[in-house]
Parts: C-alpha cells; structure tokens; sequence
C-alpha cells in the first residue's frame, strides 16, 4: 500500500479496526474450539455470527445500505 501512495498510519488504521471487529467472533469461535463443540453447533454458531456481521455492515456502511434497501423495493411483496 505504501508503494501505491497509502500513508501508513491509514493502513495500520484499517488493519486494527477489521481486527477489532473481528475480536470478538473470534473468541466465540476460540471458546467453542476449546471446549470441543459438536462440529454441527460450531457451524451454526458461525453462520450467526456471519449473518450478525452482514447486519453490522449494513448498519454501518452507507454504500451497502442504499444497495440492500434498493433491491428490497424491487420485491414486491416488501415494503409496500
């Protein structure tokens, strides 16, 4: 990045905040690990927490908002 012009303070930046949103699945996931979850919740539990994250990138991405609420119109038992 720092070839293409990107300061590194940015970068680093980016790579800190990805790995704080990442921290707690990530532990969820570790502690499932340890206490050796049946293989069936454990991919459960992952799905949720996908699906948990897909919410949170739509609640705090702009972008990804307008392109979710747009297809929502185009269905058209939603919303209407």
């Amino acid at each position: 990045m720092h070839l293409a012009g990107v300061k590194i303070q940015k970068t680093l930046k980016i790579i800190v905040m990805n790995f704080i949103v990442f921290l707690p699945a990530g532990i969820i996931m570790s502690i499932a690990k340890i206490m050796q979850v049946n293989s069936t919740i454990e991919l459960i539990l992952a799905a949720l927490l996908l699906i948990l994250y897909c919410g949170y990138l739509v609640k705090t991405d702009s972008t990804i908002r307008d392109m979710v609420r747009n297809w929502l119109w185009r269905i058209p038992f939603i919303w209407r």
